[in-house]
């Protein structure tokens, strides 16, 4: 195997080429979710799997720790104020499902694991078969 390092929305790798994708903390920072989507299938072999693991945006406790926490910490609001909107690092929590249906139009399966409970975890996966 090798390791490739490119655009999420333009592998450059040929159709049908990889028996897996693999996807760690990627999609939150797609420009275009659908099109990353779209592009990582595209790669796949039949009957290719395609793995992303990313933040939960139903993980209430993440959120709630994360408001108090900017809210006594000087020093992070002082880095929130500092990140512009237009940033190339800005995250966007993606709801499971809005994932999961992107991915129902793409895959033959697609199965959604949390790491605990729905509610509380901080990750999902998303598992796609070609």
């Amino acid at each position: 195997g090798r390791l490739v390092r490119s655009d999420g929305q333009a592998l450059g790798l040929k159709s049908a080429s990889l028996d897996a994708v693999i996807g760690v903390e990627v999609i939150e920072h797609m420009p275009d979710l659908a099109a990353g989507l779209r592009e990582a299938v595209r790669v796949l072999k039949p009957g290719g799997r395609l793995l992303l693991v990313d933040k939960n945006a139903l993980a209430v406790a993440d959120k709630l720790r994360y408001r108090l926490h900017e809210r006594l910490s000087p020093a992070v609001r002082a880095m929130a104020r500092a990140t512009p909107d237009w940033g190339p690092f800005r995250e966007r929590w993606m709801l499971p499902w809005r994932v999961s249906s992107a991915l129902r139009g793409l895959c033959r399966e697609v199965s959604v694991r949390y790491a605990g409970t729905r509610w509380l975890s901080t990750f999902v996966a998303w598992e796609g078969l070609k």
